[in-house]
């Protein structure tokens, strides 16, 4: 009787080491596999942050501005850029333009579903 309770106790934690060692889904991996379009030019981000710069006319504008967005947020793709600045314009309060890792944080905040079609349409 005990050897059979050991064993069942032994498979327990072994299907439990099994199960907690399985790879999870996640965002930053679908986008690994998913990603085959090309990552935003500086011509498409100039464009893009424009808009952005529109709509948060209090922020003073420099070229080293421009030049730490731009190198935050390289690898986005344009999908992506755009994706995030919609998010930022109906869920951001602020007067100013929020930090990268602000703007960041909305494109992978987003939940898997949203990642997925993203990425897809992206191509």
């Amino acid at each position: 009787m005990q050897k059979q309770k050991n064993n069942a106790n032994t498979n327990k934690k072994f299907r439990a080491g099994i199960q907690s060692e399985r790879p999870k889904v996640t965002a930053e991996g679908l986008k690994k596999i998913f990603r085959r379009c090309k990552l935003m030019t500086m011509e498409e981000f100039n464009k893009a942050f424009d808009s952005l710069l529109d709509y948060y006319p209090n922020t003073r504008v420099t070229e080293e501005l421009m030049n730490i967005y731009f190198a935050g947020m390289a690898e986005l793709s344009m999908q992506e850029f755009n994706y995030a600045f919609g998010r930022i314009v109906k869920e951001y309060e602020g007067d100013f333009i929020p930090k990268v890792s602000i703007i960041l944080k909305y494109v992978r905040n987003s939940d898997l579903g949203n990642q997925v079609i993203l990425n897809l349409k992206e191509c």
